[in-house]
């Protein structure tokens, strides 16, 4: 088993209101690497407000992971994340520079893609 943290920190230079996070899977051999994998929301002075749920290994699979902020209903599981992934399924993504992100963008406030 590999030592190597499952981690990556993407620091948008100030705080904004997330809604939505859009994570596109490994589309050759090493999709298992996204097993496991959770997201840590922080505000502006690094403090975790929200983790989510980790993306289960029966869903290791698909070609990508999308989980909306806004809705109503969803809530936190047992261990206290916020468990609202929704999948795309394997084909539903392909590596081609035409391929259309629209759809899968409908949480941008304004036309910001």
């Amino acid at each position: 088993a590999s030592t190597v943290p499952k981690s990556m920190e993407i620091d948008l230079g100030q705080e904004y209101l997330i809604d939505g996070v859009l994570i596109v899977n490994r589309l050759n051999a090493y999709r298992t690497r996204v097993e496991d994998m959770k997201v840590d929301f922080k505000d502006a002075d690094g403090n975790v407000v929200l983790t989510t749920a980790a993306i289960a290994s029966d869903k290791n699979g698909y070609d990508g992971y999308v989980m909306d902020l806004t809705k109503e209903g969803d809530s936190l599981n047992d261990a206290g994340e916020f468990d609202a992934w929704k999948y795309i399924p394997e084909g539903d993504v392909v590596e081609a520079a035409s391929f259309d992100w629209r759809p899968y963008r409908r949480w941008c406030a304004v036309d910001e893609y």
